[in-house]
C-alpha cells in the first residue's frame, strides 16, 4: 500500500545542522524542521474576547445609527416593511462612515493579532539566538572535540583498572589517576 508522503520543505543539498544548549521545553518544537508557529487556546480565547468586547462597544456607540439606517432600508428592501426608506445626501455620509469605522476596527484588531504574533517570533528567535551554540561543520568539530575527551577519560580509566590486581572504586580510581600525573608530569588535574 503507498503511502501519502508529506513534501519535505527544503532544497536538497541546503540542509543547515545546528547545536544549540538549554533550550526551554516550550521552544524544542521550533527547532524540528517543518514546523509551525501555533497559538495557545488560551491566547486565542484572550484575543478574541477583546474583539468581540471591542466590537460591541464599537456597534453600540459610533455605529447606532448606521446600523438603523442598513436595518430599515434591509426590512424595506424585503418587503418588511410597506414605507420606503428616503435616502438622503445626509444618511449616506452617516453610512458611509459607520462601514468606514467598522473596517478601521476590523484592521485595528488585526493589527493587534499580527503585532503580538510578531512579538512573539522575535521573543523566540531572540531566545533560540542566545541558545545557539554552533553551526554546520562547527557542531561536527564540538562533537568531536567533546567525545575526545570522554575517550581520554574512559582509556585512562580503563588501564588504570587493567593494572589493578584488586578492584577499585570511583574514587580509588580517581585519585591513582591524579597521584599518577601530579608524579609523572608535575600537573594537577581534575579526573
Amino acid at each position: 500500500m503507498q503511502k501519502k508522503k508529506q513534501p519535505i520543505g527544503f532544497e536538497p543539498n541546503s540542509t543547515i545542522i545546528k547545536l544549540f544548549q538549554n533550550v526551554p521545553k516550550a521552544d524544542l518544537e521550533m527547532l524540528f524542521p517543518n514546523s509551525e508557529v501555533r497559538m495557545r487556546p488560551i491566547d486565542k480565547v484572550i484575543i478574541g474576547a477583546s474583539a468581540v468586547v471591542g466590537g460591541a462597544v464599537v456597534l453600540v456607540t459610533k455605529l447606532g445609527a448606521s446600523i438603523l439606517l442598513f436595518a430599515a432600508l434591509l426590512s424595506s428592501w424585503l418587503g418588511w416593511r410597506s414605507k420606503s426608506v428616503a435616502m438622503t445626501q445626509q444618511h449616506l455620509i452617516s453610512f458611509g462612515l459607520g462601514i468606514g469605522l467598522f473596517g478601521g476596527f476590523i484592521f485595528k484588531e488585526w493589527s493587534k493579532f499580527k503585532n503580538r504574533k510578531i512579538k512573539f517570533m522575535k521573543a523566540l528567535s531572540d531566545n533560540l539566538y542566545f541558545k545557539n551554540l554552533d553551526n554546520n561543520t562547527g557542531v561536527f568539530h564540538t562533537l568531536i572535540d567533546a567525545a575526545e575527551e570522554d575517550f581520554k577519560e574512559a582509556l585512562l580509566a580503563f588501564t588504570f583498572l587493567l593494572k589493578s590486581t584488586e578492584g577499585l572504586s570511583a574514587s580509588q580510581l580517581d585519585e591513582e589517576i591524579k597521584a599518577w600525573f601530579s608524579n609523572n608530569y608535575h600537573c594537577q588535574l581534575d579526573f
